[in-house]
Formats: C-alpha cells, structure tokens, sequence
C-alpha cells in the first residue's frame, strides 16, 4: 500500500515563460517550482549560490560579547577547550575552531564526552577534569544550549565560557555569550551546530574568507546532521562540496581514499551514506576523538590508520544494525502490526548507539512510529524511537512521560530510558495516544514527486540540470520523477540474495533501463503484467569509459484503472478457476469456539454496508477474497464508485505489501496469505463448503473476525466459474499415468513436480493437484517432506472410497449444504 502525491507547482503557462527565459527545460522549471522557485532571480540565486551573500554574523545576540571576551583571552594566552559532541556535526564543529584557534597560536584542546558514559552535553565531572587540566575558557559545539547548572560551575571555577548551539532554546539560558540561530535576531534558524561555529569564526576573522579553509567541514556537518539544505546553509555546502572535490581537508582526503571515493564526483550522497556514516561509527562503536584527531592530524600515516579505523567501526556498525534488524522482524508479526498503530521492541545486548537506525529501518518497512529499547544490566531500557509524518512522536511519548527517567526529542524523532517493568505499560499507552493523535489516512506510506514526464523525457541532458540542485538532501530532497502507465521489461532479480531488481521502463515513446533496491521481494508480483505507475530518479552511470542512463527506482504502483483491472480478470480466469476449485483440498469442520469469529451476510445491501464501513474507517485490517470474477468485478466497481481504490490495495493471489493494509485479493491462495495480519476478513464470494469457511476461521487471528457473503447474485457467479471444471475417473486415470510416467526429479519439488504432470496431461495445474490429493487419500501414493513415492502395486481405485472425488463430483451440492448450514445457524434471515 502506498500512494505517490505530486509537489505543489505554478501554472503551466508562467513555468513555460520561465522555462524559456532561464534556458532550462519544462521539466526542471516545474521542479524549481515545486521548491518554491518561481521567477527568474529565485532561480538564479538558488542554482548559483554566492558565499558573499551570507548574512553578517554580528546579527546573532551575544556575538559581540562573545567576540570581546573570547579576544580578551586571546591577548592573555589563556587555554581554550572546544567542548564538542560524539557525532557528526559535533565532530567537524570541534576539529573547525580547533584548527581555528590553533592557526591564531591559541593554547587550545578540545573534548568529546563519551557517548555511553557520559552521555549528550555539558557535565559536571568533565569540568572539573578539564579544570584540573589547566583549561581555562570552555567554547561548546553543537551543545550547551540547556547547561546552566553547568555552566555556572565552570564559571566559579574561574572559567570563561562560550556556547554555540543550534538546538531549541529552553525558557532560562546560561548565563554566558550563548550563540543560537533560534534565539532571534539573525535571518536564518536553520543552521547546523557546525554552521553556528562557522559563524563564530567568520566575526573573528573578520569575513567570509575566513571559512575558506574549513569549509568542506562545514559541508560534510551540516548535511550529515539532516538540517534544511536551503539558503545559508545551502552556500555553504554547495561551496564545501567543490572545496572536498578540489583541496579537501587531509582528514577527509584520507577518509575518501579509505572508503573508496577518492577520484569520484562530490555530492550530497557521499556526504550523507559514505563519509558521514563512518565519522558517526566513531562515536556509536568506540570513540568518537578520533573523527576529531583524523580531521585536525598532521601525520598521514595516523590519518591513513585513524580513516581503516573508523571504516572497520562502520562495517561492526552495520552488522550490529543488521543483527538487530533481523532480530526485530523474527518477532514482528501478523497480529502485532494488526492489532497496533505502533511498533516498541526490546532486546539484550543491543547497542543503544545503533538502535535509533534500526528503528528508521523498520519505520521504512512497516511505516509506523517505532522504538526500540536497549536493555542494560542495571534493570533500565534505553529508547530511541522514529516517527512518520503526520505523527508528532514526541507530543505522544509526552503522555508518557510519567514512566521516563530521561526524555527528549521532536516530531519525528524522540528518546527516553524508563525502567524495564515499565515497558508494557509504555507501549500500551504509546499506541492509545497515537491513534488518539492521529489520521488513519497518515498510515499510508505517501511518496512526494517533482514531475511527471514520459519515458523519452528521461535523458542525459535531464540529468545534468538536475545535478544543480545539489547539494539535495533536507528542505531541498532528491528529484523523484513519475513515469506513469508503464510496462515492465526484463524483471529479474538481481544480487547474492535477489534483493536488487532490474528492469526496463516501457510506454509508447520509449524505453530505459532501471533497478530497485530493496525490491526484489517484488518480483513475483511485478510478473503478473499490467501497468504500473514507477517513482524514480535517474542518473548518469560511467562504466569502462562509457557514460549511460540509469533509473533509480523508488516505488512502484499498480496503475489501478478499473478498466485495467476488468482486462486483468479475463485474462486471468484460469486462476479463478484454480484457486476456487482448490477449495475442494480443505477438509476441515469447524469447532464450536470457530464459530464465535464467524458471521454471514446475504442481501447485497447488508454486503455492501459491511464492506463499505471497513474501507472507510481505518486503512489497516480489512482483507476481501474474491474467488470469482464475477465478484471481483463487483467489488472493483463498487469500490471504484466509493471512491476508495486508492486507499487499498488490490492483488492477484497473495497479499504483496506487508502491514496488513486493506486489500482485495482476486483469485487468493490461502496458504499465502498472513491471516493474523487483518482484523477484518470479509469472504466475499466462493465458500464453497463448510471446510472453506474451518480453514480460513482457523487461520484468522486470534482478535479477528470472519463474515461470510452469500448472495444470489454471487451464487451465480460460482455456478458460472465451475462450469468448466471436470475431474472424472477418466481425468484421474490420465493424470495418473502422466504422474507414474515422469518420477519426481531429485532435486525437483512438489509444485515443479505438479506442473510438469499437469502439462504431460494435458490439464490445469490446479486439477492435477487435486488429482494428486485425490490418489493420497486412496493410498496410491505417499508425499513426505514434499517428496512423492507411489506404490507399485496399488488396490484398484474405488473413487467412492474418496470424499475429495465425491465433493469435486458435485460443487453445487456443496454450495446447498453450505448454505443450509448458514441458515439454520445464522437464521433465515441472514441468508437469501
């Protein structure tokens, strides 16, 4: 389940005007418009952005007494420590006005607090060691903001004390020269912590020029700490990136090297995955003093040695990331994700410093706000938890926050320890506030788009105007393109574990090569034919000298047209025909306590109201089987006509999104269809018997309900379906001279097996499975572990000896006895 929504744009006779007087396409002038650029300065300024435009540093509060005091020690050799942070704004912050202050002959050292024992900010043991030390002026990065107790400790230690910060001010600040964007005053609040210390130096050394030599710092800082990639902060990452790609840092010219970039284009996506990543590992698996000591190095082997470092941190860092992630989806299931708006796990041994992107991971794949726990030895659960737009995390875990020992964070991302025997009650109510916060319709995975353009749109030149927009990341995402009403050529799995897919987009004006990570569980669907609606990005690829397109794709869509979806059902009516008649296979009654999930409905007016209530409320619960085409295209144009099919999924056999998103499965196979998963199971056409009914009653959660339709209408529709199904003694005789005539194949399983019998007969795949049934219940043969061994000298076949023969004999006496079953449980009225 998703849904792709296009960016707001202007109209298309003011975008062309501008497309021709800017000399860009059609295409980039709507994407410029969609990020609120619409005239010709706008533009201008945007794609070819001047440092010398930045604002005066002296706007910010405080700046001026910062400078006189931080001058002062400066003229009295005093010792500085830059007092920073374990990630990666932090880390560039303090190698920034530790290189600073060192090219001015400052006395200066720099401190990072240990992530795990010593946690976030300012403390009171570290200033009194750093006192002890000597130090005798404290200028905070990236940190402080809400260190007043702190603050005035170093204070009567005779310490002098600058704080620069860009987090959110609390009511009472330090009392010190506190610098903060968010304080008021200066033009732009957006900066990174490492922008804010840019700053700092920019009024010492008295201009812009100053920034010239750390700018590449500034760069990799501030896209790594996810703030607006928009105004200030887009100068100065744009102008760092050709600082890295030029001149970089030594620090992070060995980083490069290390991590395999040294050579490659410069952007926003190597700052973000490749280098920042790997200073971040610093802090989260060791210490994070060496990011500081690679940047601010002057040996190169120690840098060479500090980068294979901080590279092997980050290859621990994802393999505890992945153990985690593995250990999480063992235990998510069906019935949790049914019966919850939340998801809040717990584990031993897990690294408080990875579970925040663990929990980013599984909010990508099950799209709902999750936290997860850490568990310490000494009895507590270290949290850290991601959110979904459209849920304010935060303000839902503030309901909580009676069970919290400590607490913060913000919309879409949020942090708390709380004792372990508090962890039941804190996912209960977590849960109740979010639904209580929230719109049902905020469950849908939304995927933003720039433009929508055809396939002969994509091209080389397209990607080149769109490599202006870098950097890209927060307040200025990556372009998402959609190609709608495509084919897809050349599916294939792609990888060790087919986890990447490959394929071609394909409309009427062309073609172009794609691949799709993370997608290959999608093969299988994607198979089936159709159009479908693609979000992608495309790029320039060089290989062996050779410069091509390629496609990113970032989510594909059925194109769910109705009229599409009717060509699907006569095509597919074979499958009708199989998944309908395997119902024969399901022998089961069903017990008394089954009974209490299950309930009918007759008349298409109760039918209808049943479904149409389920559709509108929640967009989670509610699975429909349609084992007909008759009832398929009933409910696609009932739906259609509620104006509801884009708010579910529709799919042929088995459910192909996880979540337990409303959808219509046409033509399902049982045994592939997580039942625990929907609260809501609405058999809309096709129970065929009373074992129908067991098996599926049987495989719903424990908290779902079952509601059987029978209508007259529906009922004609079965009786039309199975018109065409025959299995006589003469159908079993030739399937069973096609199953003895090509043994199983050593390596061959059961459904291959299956299939190659069914074609040698001439028959339906679905008609030699129930055969093969068929010749089990007769003891014609054995199946073990998927392996089928028939005996050689079998009794002859008494085909009233077998009730799978007697029922396939006569379906439309099952559809009686079914029906007569519902009545007299249900009452007259119930079934027509």
């Amino acid at each position: 389940m998703q849904q792709f929504l296009c960016a707001c744009g202007t109209s298309g006779d003011v975008l062309a005007g501008l497309a021709e007087r800017t000399g860009l396409s059609d295409t980039m002038v709507r994407i410029l418009a969609a990020r609120g650029l619409e005239d010709e300065e706008s533009v201008h300024g945007f794609l070819h952005p001047d440092i010398r435009t930045i604002p005066d540093p002296m706007l910010f509060e405080d700046m001026d007494r910062a400078i006189w005091e931080i001058e002062k020690a400066l003229e009295e050799k005093r010792h500085f420590t830059i007092y920073g942070d374990y990630d990666v704004d932090g880390v560039t912050s303090t190698s920034l006005l530790y290189l600073y202050f060192k090219s001015l002959g400052a006395k200066v050292d720099y401190y990072i607090p240990d992530r795990r024992k010593e946690g976030y900010g300012l403390n009171l043991d570290a200033v009194d060691a750093l006192r002890a030390k000597g130090t005798e002026f404290i200028i905070t990065v990236d940190n402080g903001i809400t260190s007043r107790l702190e603050v005035e400790h170093a204070k009567k230690l005779g310490m002098g004390v600058v704080v620069t910060d860009h987090h959110e001010c609390p009511e009472f600040l330090p009392d010190c020269a506190v610098i903060n964007p968010k304080r008021g005053g200066y033009p732009f609040a957006h900066l990174a912590g490492v922008g804010v210390a840019a700053k700092l130096v920019q009024a010492l050394g008295h201009g812009a020029a100053a920034l010239k030599p750390y700018l590449d710092l500034i760069a990799l800082g501030t896209v790594a700490d996810l703030v607006p990639l928009i105004g200030e902060n887009r100068i100065l990452v744009r102008y760092g990136m050709a600082k890295m790609g030029k001149d970089p840092n030594a620090g992070i010219s060995a980083l490069m090297r290390q991590a395999g970039y040294e050579g490659k284009p410069v952007n926003s996506h190597m700052l973000a995955y490749g280098l920042g990543p790997r200073v971040n590992a610093g802090g989260r698996i060791g210490s994070a003093w060496r990011g500081v000591e690679l940047f601010t190095s002057e040996d190169a082997s120690r840098r060479a040695a500090l980068s294979a470092e901080l590279d092997g941190d980050n290859t621990h860092r994802k393999e505890l990331e992945d153990a985690i992630l593995r250990e999480c989806l063992d235990r998510v299931n069906g019935a949790m994700l049914a019966g919850c708006k939340t998801l809040v796990l717990a584990g031993e041994g897990w690294n408080a410093g990875v579970i925040g992107i663990v929990a980013s991971r599984l909010v990508e794949r099950f799209h709902r706000p999750t936290v997860l726990f850490a568990l310490t030895e000494d009895g507590k659960a270290v949290g850290s938890g991601r959110s979904i737009k459209g849920v304010h995390l935060y303000e839902a875990m503030k309901t909580c926050e009676d069970l919290f020992l400590r607490f913060g964070g913000h919309e879409m991302a949020a942090g708390a320890t709380l004792l372990r025997e508090n962890l039941n009650a804190f996912d209960q109510r977590l849960d109740e506030a979010v639904r209580r916060q929230s719109d049902p319709a905020a469950f849908i995975p939304t995927k933003i788009y720039d433009a929508v353009l055809p396939v002969e749109g994509v091209t080389l030149g397209l990607v080149e105007q769109l490599d202006l927009l870098e950097p890209t990341g927060q307040g200025n995402p990556p372009v998402r393109l959609l190609v709608p009403n495509v084919h897809l050529g050349g599916l294939r799995r792609m990888g060790q574990d087919g986890s990447t897919l490959g394929l071609t987009l394909e409309d009427a004006t062309g073609s172009v090569k794609a691949v799709g990570f993370r997608m290959g569980d999608q093969y299988e669907h994607l198979c089936g034919g159709g159009r479908f609606d693609v979000l992608m990005s495309p790029q320039k690829n060089v290989f062996n000298g050779r410069t091509y397109l390629q496609c990113v794709v970032h989510g594909i869509k059925d194109n769910l047209n109705l009229w599409e979806l009717e060509k699907r059902l006569l095509s597919d009516q074979d499958k009708f025909i199989g998944a309908f008649c395997r119902q024969i296979l399901y022998n089961r009654v069903i017990p008394e306590e089954l009974w209490k999930k299950v309930s009918a409905a007759a008349t298409e007016e109760k039918a209808d109201s049943i479904v149409k209530d389920a559709l509108s409320g929640d967009v989670q619960g509610t699975l429909i089987l349609c084992f007909t085409p008759g009832g398929a295209r009933y409910w696609l144009r009932k739906i259609d006509r509620w104006r509801m099919l884009s708010r579910m999924d529709i799919a042929f056999g088995r459910v192909c999104e996880e979540g337990g998103y409303n959808t219509l499965v046409m033509a399902p196979d049982l045994d592939e269809i997580d039942f625990a998963s929907y609260r809501n199971i609405l058999l809309a056409d096709g129970a065929l018997h009373e074992g129908v009914v067991a098996e599926v009653a049987q495989r719903t959660g424990s908290s779902g309900k079952l509601t059987v339709f029978l209508t007259a209408r529906q009922r004609q529709d079965e009786l039309d379906l199975t018109s065409s199904f025959k299995l006589d003694r003469e159908a079993l005789a030739s399937a069973y001279r096609a199953f003895r005539g090509a043994p199983q194949g050593a390596d061959e399983d059961l459904s291959s097996y299956v299939r190659r019998a069914a074609e040698k007969a001439g028959q339906p795949g679905y008609q030699a499975e129930i055969a093969l049934a068929v010749f089990r219940e007769l003891d014609f043969c054995t199946v073990t572990a998927g392996r089928v061994r028939f005996l050689e000298k079998p009794a002859k076949m008494n085909l009233a000896a077998s009730a799978l023969f007697q029922r396939a004999s006569g379906l439309a006496e099952a559809f009686g006895e079914l029906w007569t079953q519902m009545k007299d449980r249900f009452g007259e009225e119930s079934v027509s």
